[in-house]
């Protein structure tokens, strides 16, 4: 299965934070030779999921604004959908993440 790649959008000019796409299937974000990661699989729920990556008052890469000292980046991270079971009985299945569908905000670092 070919990895789909997720939106990249460059919300200003500048230099950006080192980042890739990893993972089984390309479903990890990992950012600064993996000093954070995120598997976007993991955090996606029955409602559209938005994170912050920022960088601290002591350099470290964080989820949230709360200590951030910089803004890096955003993972915005669509709802979860589901395929109906083939009867009544049957439980909907939870659908695997299309990282197309994925939007990565990146802010310059410099």
């Amino acid at each position: 299965m070919a990895i789909k790649h997720v939106q990249v959008v460059e919300k200003n000019e500048g230099t950006k934070i080192e980042w890739e796409q990893t993972g089984s299937n390309g479903k990890v974000l990992a950012f600064d030779d993996y000093a954070l990661a995120v598997n976007c699989e993991r955090y996606r729920k029955d409602w559209d999921v938005h994170l912050d990556i920022c960088v601290d008052a002591a350099g470290n890469l964080t989820i949230g604004t709360v200590g951030a000292s910089k803004y890096v980046a955003e993972i915005d991270i669509p709802k979860a959908t589901y395929t109906p079971g083939e009867t009544e009985e049957d439980p909907p299945t939870l659908d695997p993440i299309d990282m197309s569908t994925v939007v990565l905000t990146l802010w310059a670092i410099d």
